[in-house]
C-alpha cells in the first residue's frame, strides 16, 4: 500500500476512534445537540471515503484527493469545462446512492444542529415540532428500516435513544470503505 494512502486510511481511522469516544462522553452528558453534530462528522468521513471507493470516481481522482487530503488541501477537481472545482459535501452525497439513501437523512438532520438554528433549543422545544411530514416520515422510513423503530410519529426524545444505534451504523460502514479503498487502488501507486 502506498504512503499516502495508508496515511489517508490512518487519519479516517483516527477521526473515526474519536468520535466514537467523544460521542458516548457527550450522549454521558445529555449533550444530543453536539452529540448529533459529531454523527454529521461521522457522515461527512462516510461520503469521502465511499466517494473514493465507488467506481464512478476515478481512480486518478481518487488518488489525487487522497493526495490533497494527507497534505491538508481542499478537495478540488478539474471539471468538464477544464476548471478546477471544489468538491462538496452535497456533490459527494448526491453520488452517494450506493449507500441506500439513509445518509441523506441524517445529513439533512446533522446541518440543523451544526449550524445555528432553533434546533438548539431542543431542551426547551421540540424540533419535531417544526418538520414537515414529510421530513418526519423520511427519519421514521430510516429508523424502521435500519434500527427497528417501531412507532409511527416521532419526537426529539424517540430520536436520542437511536443515536448510538445511528453511530454504530456510521462507523461500521466507514470501516467497511476502509477495507474495500485499497482493493480499488491497488496497483495505481508505484512503490516506493
Amino acid at each position: 500500500m502506498n504512503n499516502d494512502l495508508s496515511i489517508f486510511l490512518d487519519q479516517v481511522k483516527s477521526r473515526s476512534v474519536e468520535n466514537r469516544e467523544a460521542f458516548k462522553i457527550l450522549l454521558d452528558s445529555k449533550l444530543y445537540g453536539v452529540a448529533i453534530g459529531l454523527l454529521r462528522q461521522e457522515l461527512d468521513s462516510l461520503i469521502r471515503i465511499s466517494y473514493l471507493w465507488q467506481p464512478e470516481t476515478p481512480v486518478a481522482v481518487s488518488q489525487s484527493l487522497i493526495e490533497k487530503s494527507v497534505r491538508g488541501k481542499m478537495w478540488k477537481v478539474v471539471n468538464h469545462n477544464g476548471k478546477e472545482v471544489k468538491v462538496t459535501d452535497r456533490d459527494m452525497l448526491n453520488l452517494a446512492s450506493h449507500l441506500g439513501g439513509w445518509e441523506q437523512t441524517i445529513y439533512s438532520f446533522g446541518c440543523k444542529l451544526i449550524h445555528l438554528s432553533d434546533y438548539h433549543l431542543y431542551l426547551d422545544k421540540d424540533p419535531f415540532d417544526t418538520l414537515s411530514n414529510a421530513e418526519k416520515e423520511e427519519i421514521i422510513g430510516y429508523l424502521s428500516a435500519y434500527h427497528d423503530y417501531s412507532k409511527s410519529n416521532i419526537r426529539f426524545n424517540d430520536l436520542v435513544e437511536y443515536l448510538p444505534k445511528i453511530m454504530v451504523k456510521l462507523t461500521d460502514n466507514v470501516e467497511f470503505y476502509i477495507e474495500e479503498l485499497p482493493e480499488k487502488m491497488d496497483g495505481c501507486y508505484e512503490n516506493p
